[in-house]
């Protein structure tokens, strides 16, 4: 089932369209004259037809598109479109990264010096090197300064001893800086290990783990001056602290992240996934820490951060927008929630090959909740069966368990009777034949069965006998608190009080103790 009511199958390509900005649309038409190499070209034709709809439909598109013969093709002549765009799209930004730029300078310098011109050479190099430099990028810096040794021996195109030695002290401060890069790598690999617990070792050993790691000299040390190799001091510290449950103390150094990043905006429009990354650590531990102002800082932050590639999209889907999500459904900000589901859709549907099936669930769950808090309860159902019908829920099989029996409760509130005592005839089987302790879903299949056969002003008592029986469950400090407690709860509360869910929802969540 797809939920991107706004991008149908048939429709993504128009989207795609529609979505690039007017340099990407100009550059695509120039790179389609040169590509096909004829001046009436089928792809700007077909492109032009197409970005001028507001919806795509073939009887439209035949009214406006100039060169009728596509007509008899067009399922081919739309998914060669579909092809030379995404091309088109991928040689634009790569000629407008840095560091494509600088590895053009690089090629031109092998030229100059080949056919022997090496003042030319050496010009282009030391820009090069330059810009390499204003990138923070080590690797490309010390590729150049390895592409200037040969130079280096052509005295008409160097200058003096002393400039040899400041290229030589260049390598030198490069490569040490290297070394703390890749020794705070291996240090993050290992915590990071740990906190996955994918180490399977005892609880001593896994100690001793984390306190080499905490001794190591190069965490004793104050923070490197190399930009990247700081940042990586500081996110570590920040994982280490984080595995420790020092949640305030983690998100200083997050903060110590941000700062050196609003140092440098060019470091950030470089590095929009590295930044992003930092930026999303950050909004977790705010969202842990209930602190709503700064979370909401971070959020338009992220906003402003330019995914012009597809990896840095993904990137995005991937770390920001569920807690994007998880923020707005936290502090009660449901019109938001409204606002940014169809993005996600979008983003979902765009690339959900590559997002893991717990990603995906966790989106899913959320917005189900939300359509169910909001008194939306038949998107929340739409939502529902789309989990139920997934192949698999990996590690989250209670997801499963507790949407058969919540489904129960959607279809009561949509009064769909007759349907309801199938369902929980079926899903008490599955409850029967499933290991392990499903009291908590049973209750809410008994709450529904005996609802259907009893008058309505009987429906008041059952209610609060529903409600005393789950309340215990929602108070438990010595175990997990089952999936979708409070909102079973605030469902029960409007309805026994007969107001909408959502008004129970935003009481509760006005009254939370702040941290």
């Amino acid at each position: 089932m797809n939920f991107s009511s706004a991008i149908p199958s048939s429709d993504k390509l128009r989207f795609l369209i529609k979505s690039m900005s007017k340099p990407e649309k100009r550059h695509f038409k120039l790179f389609a004259q040169f590509y096909q190499g004829n001046k009436e070209s089928n792809a700007i034709a077909l492109f032009d037809a197409i970005n001028s709809l507001e919806t795509y439909n073939e009887e439209k598109l035949a009214q406006v598109l100039p060169l009728p013969k596509l007509l008899n093709n067009l399922a081919t002549h739309r998914y060669q479109l579909q092809g030379l765009l995404l091309r088109s799209l991928g040689t634009y930004h790569l000629e407008k990264s840095a560091p494509r730029t600088i590895r053009q300078q690089l090629e031109g310098a092998l030229i100059y010096r080949q056919k022997g011109i090496y003042a030319a050479a050496s010009k282009l190099l030391r820009s090069a090197q330059k810009r390499a430099q204003s990138l923070k990028d080590l690797n490309l810096e010390l590729q150049i300064i390895q592409e200037q040794r040969p130079l280096a021996l052509k005295w008409d195109a160097w200058g003096s001893i002393a400039d040899l030695d400041a290229l030589f002290h260049r390598e030198k401060e490069i490569l040490e800086a290297l070394q703390i890069r890749i020794e705070l790598q291996q240090l993050m690999d290992k915590v990071t290990l740990f906190s996955q617990r994918k180490l399977r070792k005892s609880t001593e050993e896994q100690a001793d783990l984390m306190q080499q790691v905490t001794q190591h000299e190069r965490l004793q040390d104050p923070p490197p001056e190399d930009f990247f190799a700081a940042l990586a001091y500081h996110e570590l510290w920040g994982k280490i602290l984080l595995v420790k449950g020092e949640y305030a103390s983690a998100m200083d150094h997050s903060h110590c992240i941000m700062e050196l990043w609003n140092e440098s905006k060019t470091l950030k429009e470089a590095h929009p996934i590295i930044f992003a990354r930092h930026l999303t650590h950050l909004l977790n531990l705010q969202i842990m820490l209930q602190d709503d102002k700064g979370s909401l800082a971070s959020i338009q932050m992220m906003e402003q951060v330019k995914t012009t590639t597809r990896e840095a999209e993904l990137q995005k889907i991937k770390l920001f927008s569920y807690l994007q999500l998880i923020f707005y459904l936290n502090t009660g900000q449901l019109d938001s929630v409204s606002e940014i589901i169809p993005e996600i859709d979008r983003l979902v549907d765009i690339y959900q090959s590559e997002l893991h099936v717990n990603q995906i669930l966790a989106f899913q769950f959320n917005i189900c909740i939300f359509f169910f808090i909001t008194g939306d309860f038949s998107n929340a159902l739409d939502r529902c069966n789309f989990i139920l019908n997934m192949e698999s829920l990996g590690r989250r099989e209670d997801i499963r368990d507790f949407l058969n029996a919540f489904q129960l409760i959607l279809h009561f509130e949509l009064e769909n009777f007759d349907l309801l005592e199938y369902l929980n005839r079926s899903t008490h089987r599955y409850f029967k034949h499933k290991p392990g302790a499903h009291d908590y879903e049973v209750s809410i299949l008994k709450f529904v069965k005996e609802s259907l056969h009893i008058e309505e002003s009987s429906q008041q008592e059952l209610l609060e006998l529903f409600q005393k029986e789950l309340q215990p469950l929602s108070e438990s400090q010595e175990r997990r608190k089952p999936l979708g407690i409070f909102e079973l709860l605030f469902w029960i509360e409007s309805r026994l009080r007969k107001i909408p869910i959502r008004s129970v929802f935003e009481e509760k969540l006005n009254s939370r103790t702040p941290p």
